[in-house]
C-alpha cells in the first residue's frame, strides 16, 4: 500500500482502516491513515501479524521509520461514515507534506491520483495527492471565480471560499506567516459558522480584480464583501474588505 489515504471508514469489529490476519506481510509506505473507527475506538490498524508501515501518518501513532501521529490537515475531513465526502488534498502546512521517503514510491510512478507529478519537491508527499508546491506559500489566492486546482497556490488555482485559505493560514505553525490576497466577490459564511483569523501578524488583504493578466491590487474598483460571522484575533492585518453580519 503505498501513497494512500485512509478516511473516514468504519468497521463493526477489527481494525479501522486496515486489518491484517495470516501470513502475507502487508507493507504501508508514505500514506495517511486519520479519522477511521472500528465502533469502538479511533484504533486504524489490527494485525494478527506485524504490518510493516513507514514513513506515514498514522492516527494514534505506529512504530516504524519516519512515522507521525500528527492532524494531516485535509482540505475537508468528512464525518466518520458513508454519505458525504470530504477532500483529502492536505494543506500547505500539513505535516504530510514534503516528509515521505522516494525510496518508497514504486519504479514507474510518476503521477499522482489527478495525474499532477508524484514528487513535487525535494520529496514526495504522504497520501494519495502531491501538493504542487511543497513549500509554504508567502501568498495564499482567493477567488471565488477561480476554475483550476483550487488549492490555493496561484489566481488559476486559487481557493473558491475563505474558509479554506483561512484553515491553510491558521494551521501553519510559527515563523511561516502567508499573506491571503482575496480577488473581488461577495464570499458568504455558511450560517452557523464562525470563521476566524487567528494567526499573529497576519495580512488579509482585499481589492484584486478577478480575471485578467497582472493583478494589481484597487479596494476601490475591485470591493471584496465578507457576509456573516467573521472573527479577527491576535495582531493581524486585515485591509480592502468590508464586512457585513448576516447571510
Amino acid at each position: 500500500v503505498f501513497n494512500s489515504t485512509f478516511s473516514s471508514n468504519e468497521v463493526a469489529n477489527t481494525g479501522g482502516a486496515i486489518y491484517s490476519y495470516g501470513t502475507p506481510l502487508v507493507i504501508v509506505r508514505n500514506s495517511v491513515i486519520w479519522g477511521n473507527t472500528n465502533g469502538v475506538t479511533t484504533s486504524p490498524i489490527d494485525n494478527s501479524t506485524a504490518i510493516q508501515v513507514t514513513h506515514s501518518i498514522v492516527q494514534g501513532g505506529y512504530t516504524g521509520t519516519g512515522n507521525v501521529q500528527t492532524n494531516p490537515l485535509f482540505k475537508r475531513e468528512a464525518p466518520i461514515g458513508l454519505g458525504q465526502l470530504g477532500d483529502l488534498r492536505l494543506l500547505a502546512c500539513s505535516p504530510g507534506v514534503n516528509t515521505g521517503s522516494n525510496a518508497g514510491v514504486p519504479a514507474g510512478i510518476s503521477i499522482e491520483l489527478r495525474s499532477l507529478s508524484r514528487i513535487a519537491g525535494v520529496a514526495v508527499d504522504m497520501g494519495a495527492y502531491e501538493r504542487p508546491s511543497n513549500t509554504p506559500p508567502a501568498v495564499i489566492f482567493v477567488d471565488a471565480a477561480a476554475s483550476g486546482l483550487n488549492d490555493g497556490t496561484s489566481w488559476a488555482n486559487a481557493y473558491t471560499s475563505l474558509q479554506d485559505a483561512l484553515r491553510d493560514l491558521n494551521n501553519c505553525g510559527s515563523g511561516v506567516t502567508p499573506t491571503i490576497h482575496i480577488a473581488r466577490g461577495t464570499y458568504t459564511i455558511p450560517a452557523g459558522l464562525n470563521l476566524v483569523l487567528d494567526k499573529v501578524n497576519a495580512f488579509l488583504l482585499g481589492g484584486f480584480p478577478a480575471i485578467g493578466g497582472v493583478r494589481v491590487r484597487n479596494p476601490e474598483a475591485n470591493p471584496v464583501i465578507i457576509k456573516g460571522s467573521f472573527q479577527v484575533l491576535k495582531n493581524a492585518t486585515v485591509d480592502g474588505v468590508k464586512l457585513e453580519s448576516g447571510q
